[in-house]
C-alpha cells in the first residue's frame, strides 16, 4: 500500500469537470467504446511505432538504445558524430518505477526553494506512486489562496517535481540528480474570449433583467462598466478546479523529430543531453500529460480581484498511450483555434470548440444507458431524416393535383418554420448547427411545394397599393370536383383556427410584454412568435386531418415521408433532452406525437392499398420510378403449362372456340426487370399497365368480354407480355378527360349525357348472364379479386351469394363479440342477383369528353367479373365516399344500396 498523502484524499470522481457518477473503469470502457473507430484512425496517424527501450536505435546504428545507466561516457564520444536533436529517444526510468510527486501553484517561472514556499501553495504531495500500474489512481482535494499576480490577468503555474522514490526532488539541494528527478511547468488558467452577455429587459420599463446583474461567468454588471469597454472580442483568464495528471508508462522508444507537435510538447528530454554510442540517440524523461480534455467551459470561472482563493482537485493515474495520443491531438486543435479567436482571428463555426464542447458535455453529463440509447438513435434520426427527406420530395414530384392538400398549410408552415430559423439564430449560442440545418432545408422543401401546387406569379398591384407589385398565387390548370371541394374544406378549418389562435397569440403577446425581458422589440416579436408557434403550431396541422375526415380518405398523403417523420418524432422525444437547444423546442416535440396518433387512425379507418392506383390517380410505389421502366423496353414472354387457361380465355377461345381476338398476341421481345407494385405509363397514342401477371391477366380477359358482349368503350387490348409472375399488357390509349378533372366545366346538357349514356352501360353490364348461375368469381370461373377483401390477395371463387357473405365476414369472427357475426349476417340476405360488376368504378376510371359529355372510356378492369348486384355501388363509394356530386352520380345511373353499403362501410373498421 502507498503511503497516504499529507495533502486530504477523498474518493469523488470525476476528472475534469465531472464524470458519469460511475466507478473509473466502467467509465473508462464506455469511452473506449465510444471513441473506438476514431482511435484506429488516430493511432495510425499520430502513434510512432513504439517499441522497448531495447529497440533498433535508429538510422545509423545497428545497435538498441541501452539503458540509461548504461550509456557510454559521454566525453569518448566523437564531437562530429553527436546530433543536436536526438534522432530516437528511449525513456530513462523503467516502466515500474515508483516515483515521489509534488506540485506547487506559483504565479511565477520561477520556483523558490520547498523551505521558503509558502505552505498552501503545495497543492499535491505523494509517494511511492507506482508508473506503469493502470490501477493505481490517487485523488486530492484542496484549495490554496489566488496570488495578486493572477487576480490582475497573470499566469499561474503548477510546478510539479518529480522523482524516482527516495530521490531528492528540491533542485535547489546540493544532492539533485537529474538522472533521478525532472522539474516541469505546466499553466492551470487559459485565456479566451469571454463569453457574451446577453442584456435583456422589460421593454415597457426599461428595468433590466436582475438575472444580468452578473453574466455567465461570474462577473457583476458593476465590475463590467468599470472595465474598459472594447468592440472586439474581450480576452479573459479562466480558471478550471479540476484536471488530471496522467503518467504514460507505455510510449516506449519515440523517434522525436516525427512527433505530432500537440504530442511532442509533452516530452521531456533528458536533462544532460547525453547520447548513446552512435551519437543519434537518447532519453527522455516519464511523459507527464496534464490532461484538461473533459474540462468544460460551463465548468470554468473567471479570474478576477473578488476571487480569492479557489478550489482544486487533482487526479493521478496511469493513462494508455493511445488515449494520450487522442486526447493530446484534439485538446490542442481546439486550443489552438481559442488562440486564433484571442489573437482577433477568424475560426469557422464550430471551430472554436463549441461543438466539440456539447459532445464532451453530452459524454459527461449523461447516463451511461441512455448516452448509448442517445447514440443509436441518433443514425436512426438521420436516416430517417434522409428517407423522410427522399420520400416527401418523390411523392410531391409525382403529385399531378391538389386533392387533399391544405394549400394554407403549407404557406403556413414555411411562415412557421422561418419564425423558428430566426428564433434559432437569435439563441445561437444555444443551438447546434445540426438543428439549424436541418430546419433551414425544411423551410426550402416548403417552398418548393408551394411551387408544385400553385403557380407564383408577380402581378402588377391595384390602383392605391403602397407597392407596385404583389405576389399572387394562381391555380395551376382548373380545379377537379374534388380539387375545389379540398378548398373548401381548407377554408373551413383554418377559419375555426383563426377564431382560436389570434386570441390565444395575442394574449400571449400582452403578458410576455408585460412580464418578460428581451433584447430588443425584435427579439420579443420572434420570441412571441415562436412561442405560439411552439403552444399553438400543432393546431395548423389540423386542417390536413379535417380535409382526410371529409374526403374519408388518406390516399393523397405521402405515407412514406408520413412514417419516417413520425418515427423522427419520437426519437426527437428523446434526442431533444439530450442535444442542447432552447427548452421551448424541447417541448414541442411531444406536440407532433398526438397527430401522429389521430394519422394512425385515419390510416386505419380510411385504408389505401398502396400496391394500386387509387382514388386519386396515384400509382402504386411511384417513386420507385415508372418512367424508368417505360424505356427499358417491355417484358419477355414466360409463360408455363399453368398459364394456358387464362391466354385461352384472353385471347376468347374459351369464349367461343373460334381462335384469338384480332390483335392480341402474346409476344417475345428483351426481358425487363420491374418490382410488383403497378404502373400505368404512356407511350405515345399506348398505354403499357405493369404489375403481378394474375392481376394483368384477369383484367384482359374483362376488357375481352366487355368489348365482345357490350358497347361500352373499353381499351383496345395491343398486346400482353407474362414473365413468371410479372406482366404488362399494353393497350390503345383512349381520348378524354377524367370525369373528375371535367365534371366542374362540363355544361349541365353535357352532364345528362355523360348520365344518361352511363346509365345504358351499367344496365348492359347487368343484363349480362352468367355462362353458369350461382357462384361469385371472375368473368370466366376463376378467383375473385378486390383490394376490399381479403387483404388485397385474389379469394374464392364463391359457389354462391351465401358463401361470399359468409367470407365478407371473416373479420368479424375474430372480434370479442360473437353475437355480432350473426346480427351482421342477418342483414345480408342470400337472395341478390349475381351480375357483371366493374367493381372499382371511380371518377378516374371514366373519361368522357368535356364539351359534349359523350362517354370515351371506362377503364381499369382488374376487379371486374361476377358479384352480388349490390356490389357495384358499394365499391363505386368506396373509395369516394360521400362526395355529393359523385353520389348523385352513381344513384343516377345505377340502382342505389345505400343500407347495404353503410352496412358494408360498418363492416370495414373490422379489417
Amino acid at each position: 500500500m502507498p503511503p497516504r498523502t499529507e495533502v486530504q484524499q477523498v474518493e469523488s470522481g470525476g476528472d475534469g469537470g465531472g464524470g458519469f457518477g460511475m466507478s473509473p473503469l466502467v467509465r473508462s470502457a464506455v469511452q473506449g467504446l465510444l471513441i473506438f473507430f476514431a482511435v484506429q484512425v488516430a493511432i495510425k496517424q499520430f502513434t510512432p511505432n513504439a517499441s522497448s527501450s531495447s529497440a533498433s536505435a535508429g538510422p545509423g546504428s545497428s545497435s538498441p538504445i541501452p539503458a540509461f545507466d548504461a550509456r557510454p561516457d559521454q566525453s569518448q564520444l566523437a564531437a562530429s558524430s553527436l546530433s543536436p536533436t536526438p534522432q530516437q529517444i528511449a525513456p530513462i526510468w523503467p516502466a515500474n518505477s515508483a516515483l515521489d510527486i509534488r506540485i506547487y501553484v506559483s504565479p511565477s517561472l520561477a520556483m523558490v526553494p520547498f523551505k521558503a514556499a509558502p505552505s498552501d501553495t503545495l497543492v499535491l504531495k505523494e509517494t511511492e506512486f507506482k508508473l506503469g500500474d493502470y490501477s493505481e489512481s490517487r485523488e486530492i482535494d484542496t484549495s490554496f489562496a489566488v496570488p495578486k499576480e493572477v487576480q490582475r490577468n497573470g499566469t499561474l503555474w503548477a510546478h510539479v517535481f518529480i522523482a524516482l522514490s527516495g530521490a531528492q526532488l528540491d533542485p535547489s539541494q546540493s544532492n539533485y540528480d537529474t538522472a533521478k528527478a525532472v522539474h516541469m511547468i505546466r499553466p492551470l488558467n487559459q485565456f479566451i474570449p469571454r463569453k457574451k452577455v446577453v442584456k435583456t429587459k422589460n421593454l415597457l420599463s426599461g428595468e433590466a433583467d436582475k438575472a444580468d446583474e452578473a453574466n455567465g461567468d461570474g462577473i457583476s454588471e458593476q465590475q463590467l462598466e468599470s472595465k474598459p469597454k472594447s468592440k472586439g472580442r474581450v480576452i479573459s483568464s479562466y480558471y478550471h478546479p479540476n484536471f488530471t495528471l496522467s503518467m504514460i508508462p507505455d510510449s516506449g522508444t519515440l523517434n522525436f523529430p516525427s512527433m505530432h507537435p500537440a504530442l511532442r510538447q509533452f516530452v521531456r528530454l533528458e536533462s544532460s543531453n547525453a547520447r548513446d554510442a552512435s551519437g543519434q540517440n537518447g532519453w527522455y524523461y516519464p511523459i507527464m500529460f496534464f490532461n484538461t480534455f473533459w474540462q468544460l467551459r460551463d465548468h470554468m470561472q473567471e479570474l478576477n480581484s473578488t476571487v480569492e482563493r479557489l478550489p482544486l482537485h487533482i487526479k493521478l493515474n496511469n493513462l494508455q498511450n493511445w488515449k494520450f495520443t487522442l486526447f493530446a491531438t484534439i485538446d490542442e486543435s481546439m486550443k489552438q483555434n481559442q488562440r486564433v479567436a484571442a489573437s482577433g482571428g477568424s475560426v469557422p463555426a464550430g471551430g472554436d470548440g463549441s461543438e466539440l464542447e456539447e459532445v464532451k458535455r453530452v459524454l459527461m453529463d449523461t447516463n451511461v444507458y441512455l448516452l448509448a440509447t442517445t447514440g443509436l438513435v441518433s443514425v436512426l434520426h438521420m436516416v430517417f431524416e434522409m428517407l423522410a427527406f427522399k420520400s416527401d420530395i418523390s411523392h410531391w414530384k409525382n403529385k399531378k393535383d391538389n386533392v387533399g392538400i391544405s394549400v394554407r398549410t403549407i404557406l403556413a408552415n414555411v411562415f412557421m418554420q422561418t419564425v423558428i430559423f430566426l428564433y434559432l439564430l437569435d439563441n445561437n449560442e444555444h443551438t447546434s448547427w445540426m438543428i439549424l440545418f436541418g430546419q433551414g432545408f425544411g423551410i426550402l422543401l416548403e417552398f418548393w411545394k408551394i411551387t408544385k401546387m400553385v403557380d407564383v406569379r408577380l402581378r402588377a398591384a391595384p390602383p392605391g397599393s403602397l407597392l407596385p407589385y404583389r405576389v399572387v398565387f394562381e391555380d395551376k390548370h382548373r380545379l377537379s370536383e374534388t380539387e375545389q371541394k379540398t378548398k373548401e374544406y381548407d377554408e373551413i378549418a383554418f377559419r375555426y383556427l383563426y377564431w382560436i389562435a389570434v386570441p390565444l397569440l395575442g394574449a400571449y403577446a400582452a403578458y410576455s410584454v408585460v412580464y418578460d425581458t428581451h433584447k430588443s422589440w425584435y427579439s420579443f416579436v420572434i420570441t412571441t412568435l415562436v412561442g405560439s408557434v411552439y403552444a399553438y403550431g400543432f393546431l395548423m396541422m389540423v386542417p390536413s386531418l379535417y380535409i382526410n375526415y371529409r374526403l374519408k380518405s388518406v390516399a393523397h398523403m405521402p405515407a412514406k415521408a408520413m412514417t419516417y417523420k413520425f418515427l423522427n418524432t419520437f426519437i426527437d422525444d428523446l434526442f431533444a433532452w439530450t442535444i442542447k437547444m432552447p427548452t421551448l423546442h424541447r417541448l414541442a416535440t411531444l406536440r407532433d406525437d398526438v397527430i401522429f396518433f389521430i394519422y394512425l387512425y385515419q390510416s386505419w379507418r380510411y385504408r389505401v392499398d398502396y400496391t394500386r392506383v387509387n382514388e386519386f390517380g396515384q400509382g402504386g410505389d411511384e417513386d420507385e420510378g415508372a418512367e424508368a421502366e417505360a424505356k427499358a423496353g417491355p417484358l419477355q414472354s414466360d409463360k408455363g403449362p399453368q398459364d394456358e387457361s387464362l391466354e385461352a380465355v384472353v385471347t376468347g377461345r374459351a369464349t367461343d372456340g373460334q381462335g384469338k381476338e384480332p390483335g392480341v398476341t402474346l409476344g417475345v421481345t428483351p426481358r425487363l426487370q420491374i418490382g410488383n407494385a403497378r404502373h400505368l405509363v404512356r407511350q405515345g397514342s399506348s398505354l403499357i399497365k405493369r404489375g403481378r401477371a394474375q392481376n394483368i391477366l384477369r383484367e384482359a380477359e374483362a376488357i375481352i368480354f366487355v368489348q365482345k358482349h357490350t358497347s361500352i368503350p373499353v381499351p383496345a387490348i395491343i398486346d400482353i407480355r407474362v414473365d413468371g409472375e410479372k406482366a404488362e399488357l399494353i393497350m390503345q390509349a383512349l381520348p378524354g378527360t377524367t370525369l373528375d378533372r371535367a365534371w366542374p366545366g362540363m355544361s349541365e346538357e353535357a352532364r345528362k349525357t355523360t348520365k344518361r349514356e352511363l346509365s345504358a352501360y351499367f344496365t348492359q353490364l347487368r343484363s349480362l348472364r352468367q355462362p353458369q348461375s350461382g357462384w361469385v368469381g371472375s368473368c370466366s370461373h376463376g378467383a375473385a379479386y378486390d383490394h376490399r377483401l381479403n387483404d388485397g390477395r385474389p379469394c374464392g371463387p364463391f359457389d354462391s351469394v351465401s358463401s361470399f357473405h359468409n367470407d365478407l365476414l371473416r373479420p368479424v369472427t375474430t372480434c370479442p363479440r360473437p353475437e355480432l357475426v350473426q346480427k351482421f349476417r342477418d342483414a345480408l340476405s342470400n337472395d341478390y342477383r349475381i351480375v357483371f360488376t366493374h367493381a372499382d368504378l371511380g371518377w378516374e376510371h371514366i373519361l368522357v369528353q368535356e364539351t359534349t359529355g359523350h362517354v370515351t372510356g371506362i377503364v381499369d378492369w382488374e376487379m371486374a367479373g361476377w358479384w352480388p348486384e349490390y356490389w357495384e355501388y358499394n365499391k363505386a363509394r368506396f373509395g369516394e365516399g360521400d362526395i355529393p356530386w359523385w353520389v348523385n352520380l352513381i344513384e343516377e345511373v345505377m340502382p342505389a344500396y345505400e343500407s347495404e353499403w353503410r352496412l358494408d362501410f360498418d363492416l370495414r373498421s373490422f379489417g
